[in-house]
C-alpha cells in the first residue's frame, strides 16, 4: 500500500476523517454468526507521527445479534513490512471471540481491552521489562494475556498469521501482561501478537471472551553521550470526560541530558483528540502538549490513552497509560476555602499530602487543627481536578469546580440583646452555641462524586 496517500495530520484528526485501505472483519464461526455482517474496519484518523512515519485510527460500528451465543471475528488483509524479526511480508491476521451469554451474575460480558503505543522503542543487547495496560468494565473479572497462536485457541481460527512468537526468546507473564525480553538487532522490528481474556472468578478455566492486541518494539543502539530517558511527570491516569464539553490536559516531559531536546510526542488518542506541542521552560528542558477532546454520545466508557515523548536521539520516555484500575491522588490537587466577605483564604489542603484530607468511600474528609471561620462572614469552596473520582471502571477524575455559587456556606453571628432594667452593658447571649459550632466546623466532610 503506499503511504503517501494516508497519512493523518492534524487537520484529518479534526476532521475526522478516514484512513485509506479500508477492508473487512467476518466472521469465523460458522453457524453461531447468525445476523452478523461484514464490518468495514475503514479507520478515522487519532494519531499520526512525522518521526516514525505512522498513522493510526479508531473504529466504531453496531451489529445486532442474538442473545445466548459466543463467535469469533476475524481480520485479514496484506500486509507487514520487510523489516521484522519474524514473518517479513506476511498477511496480518487478528482475531476476537465476542461472548454475549449471560454471564452467572445475570448480565452481558464486557470484552478486556488494552492500552499501548503502536511502536515501543527499546535499547538493543538490554533486558526490558514492559507491562502491557489492560482494564474491563467488568471489575470482578480476572484478566489475563497470553501469546496469540494459529491453532487450538478459544477462537478455532488463526489468531497472528506468521508474526506469532515475533519477540524471539521473550516470557510473558499473563497475570499481569508483563514481557521479559532483549532485542539484539538494530534499526529491527519485533511484533508482539498478543490476546487479552478476561475470566469469571479464580476458579474458571476457560476464558469467557478474547481480544487481539498487537503491537511492535523497535531495537536502536546505545546513543552517544548522555543517554537519560526523557521522563513524563505528573500526569493524570483517569479523567472524567462530559458528552459535548471541551476537556483538555496538558501532558508534560522533562529532558535529563543538556544536549537533548523532545522533538514529538507519540501518542494513541480518542477519536477527535486534538494535540499541540509546547515548550514551556527552555530552560529547564519542560516540554508539553496540550490535548483537547470533545467527546461524542457514542464514545461511551473509557477511551484509552496512551503517550509518551521522543527525543532527537530516538529515546523514547517512559509511557503513560489510562484508564487505571486503581484511584490516587497523585498530583497537586487542592480544596480550598473562600471568605467571600473580605475576598480571601480562609483555608487550603493539598489532597496529595495532607495530613488533615482523608478519603474514606464516598466522604472526604478534611480536619481543621484550628477553625478559620470569622462569626457573620460566608464562605464558599472550590475543588481543583483530580480531588474526587467516580465509580466507573478506574475511578474517572473529576472536573475542577471554581463557581463560587457551588457550595457556599454562613457562620452564624450571636445575637445581641441588651436591657435597659439591670444594666445599660450589652449582654452577648448563648456563647457556648457559637463554640459548639466553632467545634463542629472543626471536622468537615463533603461528599462529592464525579
Amino acid at each position: 500500500m503506499d503511504y503517501s496517500g494516508c497519512r493523518c495530520n492534524d487537520t484529518t484528526i479534526a476532521m475526522r476523517s478516514y484512513i485509506c485501505g479500508a477492508s473487512n472483519m467476518f466472521c469465523a464461526s460458522g453457524s453461531n454468526c447468525t445476523g452478523w455482517n461484514n464490518m468495514s474496519i475503514l479507520t478515522i484518523c487519532t494519531d499520526y507521527s512525522t518521526t516514525l512515519n505512522i498513522s493510526s485510527g479508531e473504529y466504531y460500528g453496531n451489529q445486532t445479534v442474538s442473545l445466548r451465543n459466543s463467535f469469533s471475528i476475524t481480520f485479514i488483509d496484506s500486509q507487514w513490512f520487510g523489516n521484522l524479526y519474524v514473518g517479513n511480508n506476511t498477511l496480518f491476521y487478528l482475531t476476537a471471540q465476542i461472548n454475549i451469554n449471560i454471564r452467572p451474575d445475570g448480565y452481558i460480558n464486557n470484552s478486556p481491552f488494552a492500552i499501548t503505543l503502536l511502536i515501543v522503542y527499546k535499547q538493543i543487547n538490554i533486558q526490558h521489562v514492559h507491562v502491557v495496560s489492560i482494564s474491563d468494565f467488568d471489575a470482578s473479572d480476572l484478566i489475563r494475556c497470553r501469546w496469540a497462536n494459529t491453532s487450538g485457541n478459544i477462537n478455532s481460527a488463526n489468531e497472528c498469521g506468521s508474526v506469532c512468537q515475533g519477540v524471539p526468546n521473550a516470557t510473558l507473564f499473563g497475570d499481569n501482561c508483563t514481557i521479559v525480553f532483549t532485542l539484539s538487532v538494530p534499526y529491527q522490528y519485533a511484533v508482539v501478537a498478543l490476546q487479552i481474556e478476561d475470566y469469571y472468578n479464580s476458579a474458571s478455566t476457560i476464558p469467557i471472551s478474547s481480544t487481539p492486541l498487537q503491537f511492535l518494539f523497535y531495537g536502536y543502539p546505545p546513543p552517544a553521550g548522555c543517554n537519560n530517558p526523557p521522563q513524563i511527570i505528573g500526569s493524570r491516569r483517569c479523567i472524567g470526560a462530559p458528552i459535548g464539553l471541551n476537556v483538555t490536559e496538558f501532558i508534560t516531559a522533562k529532558v535529563f541530558c543538556p544536549e537533548k531536546n523532545i522533538i514529538e510526542f507519540i501518542s494513541n488518542s480518542p477519536i477527535g483528540m486534538e494535540k499541540v506541542l509546547l515548550q514551556i521552560q527552555p530552560l529547564v528542558s519542560i516540554y508539553q502538549i496540550l490535548s483537547s477532546w470533545v467527546r461524542n454520545a457514542d464514545q461511551y466508557g473509557a477511551q484509552g490513552f496512551s503517550v509518551n515523548a521522543i527525543d532527537n536521539t530516538g529515546v523514547q520516555s517512559n509511557r503513560i497509560d489510562g484508564p487505571s484500575l486503581s484511584y490516587e491522588v497523585n498530583v497537586d490537587t487542592n480544596i480550598t476555602f473562600w471568605d467571600s466577605t473580605n475576598n480571601s483564604v480562609a483555608a487550603s489542603f493539598n489532597c496529595r499530602i495532607a495530613s488533615e484530607v482523608t478519603y474514606i468511600g464516598f466522604t472526604i474528609s478534611i480536619r481543621f487543627p484550628v477553625a478559620p471561620w470569622i462569626e457573620g462572614h460566608s464562605y464558599y469552596v472550590t475543588f481543583d481536578s483530580d480531588a474526587a473520582s467516580g465509580l466507573e471502571l478506574c475511578g474517572p477524575q473529576s472536573q475542577a469546580i471554581t463557581d463560587p455559587t457551588f457550595w457556599v456556606f454562613n457562620i452564624w453571628k450571636s445575637p445581641v440583646l441588651t436591657t435597659n432594667i439591670t444594666s445599660s452593658t450589652p449582654i452577648t447571649l448563648s456563647t457556648s452555641t457559637t463554640s459548639i459550632l466553632v467545634r463542629l466546623l472543626k471536622s468537615f466532610s463533603c461528599e462529592y462524586l464525579s
